[in-house]
């Protein structure tokens, strides 16, 4: 069987304030808000979860819940302006600038930034791969 991932979670500090992030900053749709305490977006085939850590630490006990690792998100775009504008958007809704955009390697694009919770998102144009295309 070939794995598939459905939901990809980010641990947050506020609930509140990361669904108007990414809802009034970045333009995701409402969150549905299943009993647990916790977001899920609705973006097509991978969802986008927030799960507050007090949740995560009553689900899994503080010891485990401190085992989460570092990883990063990935948005690829249809052009490669759109790269600009999704950083811009980010900033304007509290993200921090990591690397501001450049050039890529084969005519593509990047920059990143961290969200309110420090998650990094790289936010790219790769010119061989459509927006709903895995880099």
């Amino acid at each position: 069987m070939l794995p598939k991932i459905t939901v990809v979670t980010l641990v947050v500090e506020d609930l509140a304030r990361s669904i108007h992030f990414y809802c009034d900053g970045l333009g995701l749709p409402k969150p549905h808000l299943p009993d647990g305490g916790y977001a899920v977006f609705d973006m097509g085939p991978v969802g986008l979860a927030l799960c507050p850590r007090e949740v995560l630490i009553e689900e899994l006990g503080e010891n485990i819940a401190r085992m989460m690792t570092v990883s990063t998100v990935s948005q690829n775009v249809a052009a490669r302006e759109e790269v600009d504008q999704v950083i811009s958007e980010a900033i304007a809704a509290g993200a921090t600038l990591v690397a501001a955009a450049e050039a890529v390697t084969g005519g593509g694009r990047r920059a990143w930034f961290a969200d309110p919770d420090g998650h990094l998102w790289e936010i790219i144009y790769n010119p061989k791969l459509g927006a709903d295309s895995a880099a």
